[in-house]
């Protein structure tokens, strides 16, 4: 029996040493190859830390991958992601300068990495327009940079294109110019703090879209053209090192938004909370606003642009203001003394605007004015809203070279769809935005 447990330790333990000097040799660097078939140890991340291809990677030695330019893509993140590690993307930059300058890529440009039979990159080749390309070759030790004339043929991006025009209201106009629900809401999404769908939308306004097919079929809006009330407003899409987003044609994010103060120089005399002793009513009860007092007749200011919903008597707050300033926020003004003259139901206000002046109308001990501030039907408090940050694009440059190609583009899908008269009659459903 004794005998029997020691040739089955014995057996145990060599299992045990054959198995870690197998794997010792697996993980040895030189038999460590990277996806592009590179030993690992020559690039400046390992296989595993090197991020995903974005589109195809090379298969096979003595092949070649193709990229083409996107809106919004920084080619040294691109060739990076591809494996080309930065010091040699530096190399190239350097060795291309006297005849072209790499940092003035943009969408549309394509190019093509190229590897030797031992699976070693040697040449990268750029297109620069006009039947020219760039080529970067290894030789030897060192890289030449020439520029030749090549054209090279690279598949198109899937476009889709959408337009139409409004009978009714902006979701059934999307529908049936065949855009799916789930790009209809992306699209008062990115519209969000620009255009109310549900009051500033009329009959007879327009909208024309361009996206790009993605992966998984998901479709990514490019550029927009929406008119809200005659109004138009534009949307493109713009990627730089901190990510993508939407800006308008000066190049300002779509996503900012605050609010300025309605009564300057006012003191606050009552805060936000959920448990105030009310003055007249001598009760507890939440004050979900912000009094400002000031000498009767003082003018309130509209804290930012919107539409008027209501303007007139609402019961304990007197004469009373609400402003809808686009699919997430709307403010109220209570207690006026009095409504500014052509302040209506259906007006347009400018962010500074005069709407009203301060009073004690209503439920009210003295002059002042109740201000709220509403987020997706709820109330916030005014005293917290830092706002959403929007700002300027950063590398307005590219900006702009993206932004004419984008518009481009869009022109030439409405030429097209004007010559075939494919333009539908369309109408509309359901309010969007409450």
């Amino acid at each position: 029996m004794r005998k029997l447990v020691w040739v089955f330790v014995l057996l145990f333990f060599s299992s045990f040493l054959l198995g870690a000097l197998l794997g010792y040799h697996l993980e040895k660097p030189e038999s460590r190859v990277s996806c592009l078939g590179v030993v690992g140890d020559a690039l400046e991340l390992t296989p595993e830390e090197l991020p995903p291809y974005p589109e195809s990677e090379k298969e096979s030695s003595g092949e070649e991958v193709s990229y083409q330019i996107r809106p919004g893509d920084n080619l040294y993140k691109i060739l990076h992601q591809f494996g080309v590690s930065k010091q040699l993307i530096v190399e190239w930059k350097k060795r291309a300068k006297p005849i072209y300058n790499l940092s003035l890529v943009h969408p549309g440009q394509g190019f093509w990495l190229r590897y030797d039979a031992q699976g070693d990159l040697y040449q990268f080749e750029l297109e620069v327009g006009e039947g020219k390309s760039l080529l970067i070759t290894r030789q030897e030790e060192s890289w030449q940079a020439e520029m030749t004339r090549q054209e090279k043929e690279l598949p198109s991006p899937s476009y889709s294109f959408y337009q139409g025009k409004v009978k009714d209201n902006f979701y059934l106009a999307g529908r049936e110019a065949g855009m799916s629900p789930g790009l209809i809401m992306e699209l008062v999404d990115i519209f969000a703090t620009q255009i109310d769908f549900s009051l500033q939308i009329r009959k007879g306004d327009s909208f024309s879209i361009l996206t790009e097919k993605r992966e998984k079929n998901q479709e990514k809006v490019l550029v927009a053209e929406i008119e809200a009330g005659g109004r138009w407003h534009r949307a493109y899409y713009f990627e730089d090192e901190k990510g993508g987003g939407y800006y308008d044609e000066k190049g300002n994010s779509l996503r900012g938004f605050y609010l300025i103060k309605p009564v300057p120089g006012a003191r606050i005399t009552s805060g936000y909370t959920y448990r105030r002793y009310h003055p007249i009513l001598h009760c507890w009860r939440p004050h979900l606003a912000v009094d400002y007092a000031a000498p009767l007749g003082t003018p309130v200011r509209a804290t930012a642009d919107g539409v008027v919903v209501y303007a007139g008597r609402y019961g304990s707050y007197g004469n009373y203001i609400a402003i809808r300033h686009n699919s997430v926020y709307s403010t109220t003004y209570g207690h006026l003394h009095k409504i500014a003259r052509g302040i209506r139901k259906g007006v347009r206000v400018r962010q500074g605007q005069v709407i009203g002046y301060v009073g004690k109308t209503g439920l009210a001990t003295g002059p002042h004015l109740c201000y709220r501030v509403i987020k997706n039907g709820r109330s916030i408090n005014p005293l917290k809203f830092k706002g959403e940050k929007g700002g300027r694009v950063k590398d307005y440059q590219r900006f702009v070279q993206d932004k004419e190609m984008l518009e481009a583009r869009l022109g030439e899908f409405k030429q097209t769809a004007l010559a075939q008269k494919n333009l539908p009659s369309l109408s509309t459903s359901l309010a969007i935005g409450h």
